[in-house]
């Protein structure tokens, strides 16, 4: 949850359309410097090499960490749940 609250709104708004779209293809150039970012965290990935034409598509994914400090709605309603790592 505090690693959540640390991050810029772009920042956010990125891991957000990340888990939204999928890996993004393209990037604008304005949006490199957010990425820089989020890979010195820790938060997203790029395409390994080794995967270069093959089925992932995308530059740009989201890592297991990026992945567990996402909110996610609760299951019952409510407020939303922020997981953090550990």
């Amino acid at each position: 949850m505090a690693l959540w609250r640390a991050l810029t709104p772009g920042q956010r708004a990125m891991l957000c359309r990340l888990d939204r779209d999928g890996p993004l293809l393209t990037l604008k150039p304005w949006e490199m410097r957010t990425i820089r970012s989020l890979l010195e965290r820790g938060l997203v990935r790029p395409r390994p090499p080794s995967r270069v034409g093959r089925e992932t598509a995308g530059l740009w994914h989201l890592s297991a960490r990026g992945l567990r400090i996402l909110p996610r709605p609760p299951a019952g309603g409510g407020t939303a749940e922020v997981r953090d790592s550990p």
